[in-house]
């Protein structure tokens, strides 16, 4: 997995987490969509 999780102090804290959070929301949702295709 891509290393992303840097400590943030900037002002954009909320919105790099969000971002985080949908990357790993994705990968999440082809893994379950490779896995349904075997």
């Amino acid at each position: 997995p891509k290393q992303r999780r840097e400590s943030h102090t900037n002002n954009n804290n909320n919105t790099d987490n969000t971002a985080i959070i949908a990357e790993d929301l994705t990968r999440i949702a082809e893994n379950t969509l490779d896995s349904g295709s075997r």
